[in-house]
């Protein structure tokens, strides 16, 4: 009777063990595959975020703040949805450039009714300000999508004039 209670207890550790070893394959599996859906889809909304950045380098140089900040809002749905994917650092940056850009607007339609004087210069001197602090935070967006995908640096070459 002894010998049977210890083959019962065998084959009951037995079977435990084989449950918990399934369930933990499973699980193990589980996370795999969920880490495998967020990178692809991390790597196309960075590839997005980068397209976005570029876009709105070139618009800060091109444009103005109304076109940067048309940008923003109008894939603002996109940058919500999305933004659990993104590093940090281009979150916040993304958010700082459309307060910063509001500002910037409403400083502009400031100066727009002032006198010349001394408050007028000290919001013109804001405003360049404004604008260098936007710029950093553009090149910022961009360095972090870079260093997350692993891709180096892009250098505009320019022509060295000795003359």
């Amino acid at each position: 009777m002894k010998e049977f209670f210890f083959v019962l207890l065998g084959a009951f550790c037995s079977t435990v063990g084989g449950i918990a070893t399934i369930w933990f394959q499973a699980k193990k599996a589980r996370q795999i595959r969920r880490e495998e859906l967020i990178g692809e889809q991390g790597l196309e909304v960075a590839k997005k975020a980068l397209s976005l950045t570029d876009q709105i380098q070139t618009l800060r140089i091109q444009g103005d703040a109304e076109d940067v900040i048309t940008l923003l809002y109008k894939e603002g749905e996109w940058f919500s949805m999305n933004q659990i994917l993104l590093p940090h650092i281009f979150v916040e940056n993304w958010r700082s450039m459309r307060l910063g850009l509001r500002k910037l607007k409403r400083r502009e339609s400031q100066i727009g009714k002032m006198q010349d004087g001394p408050d007028r210069d000290k919001i013109i001197n804001e405003m360049g300000d404004m604008d260098t602090f936007l710029d950093d935070l553009a090149a910022e967006m961009e360095r972090c999508l870079r260093e997350e995908l692993g891709l180096k640096k892009v250098c505009i070459k320019k022509p060295d004039y000795k003359n």
